[in-house]
């Protein structure tokens, strides 16, 4: 459409605000056009491309529905999102760790038993020695930092654990932070960090 055509319409039709050029989207001026009676070859032809871009969308949309019918339904609400299931492997690594660990030394005791056995060396007991973990829980969540100050190290059957010997806020009451979280975002707003 060329300027003079533009200039015709508005005045024609009152259409100012409408048919200006940077105001109006492209399927727009067409359709102004024609509704006024102006065809050239240009309106024509962009109405046709229109018409077979409509068409095109019309048969793949038609595609997606018959698919989407094909399809089994889905329950939603047994899918975990990706975020709930992060937070489950980050909430269960430490538990994991601490399990294999526990595993790994009953197999190395499970082993020195069958050696002493074999061996004949010294009166083997009947039953077999093995560690066993035991889960206290506290009474009131509590912030603990890593900290030389504040931790210990201590050997319990050889094995070297870290003891919280000052618990720099026995009773901490956070909103949003997980037990057992290490470097949460949320400890920088405990009481204890501004100590």
């Amino acid at each position: 459409m060329n300027e003079e055509d533009l200039l015709a319409v508005r005045y024609r039709c009152h259409l100012h605000t409408l048919l200006v050029e940077n105001n109006v989207a492209d399927v727009i001026r067409p359709t102004g056009v024609h509704y006024i009676g102006i065809e050239s070859n240009v309106v024509l032809k962009t109405k046709i491309d229109y018409s077979r871009s409509w068409e095109h969308s019309v048969k793949d949309f038609s595609v997606l529905i018959a698919r989407i019918i094909k399809c089994d339904n889905h329950a939603t609400r047994d899918t975990l999102s990706l975020n709930e299931a992060h937070q489950l492997i980050r909430k269960l690594s430490r538990p994991i760790g601490e399990i294999s660990t526990l595993i790994q030394e009953n197999i190395q005791l499970a082993e020195q038993h069958k050696k002493n056995v074999v061996s004949n060396r010294t009166s083997t007991p009947m039953v077999l020695k093995q560690k066993d973990e035991e889960i206290l829980n506290l009474g009131d969540p509590r912030t603990v930092c890593a900290s030389n100050t504040c931790t210990q190290l201590i050997k319990i059957d050889g094995i070297a654990k870290v003891n919280y010997v000052n618990h720099c806020h026995p009773h901490c009451y956070l909103i949003g932070v997980k037990v057992e979280w290490i470097d949460h975002e949320k400890l920088k707003d405990c009481t204890a960090m501004n100590k």
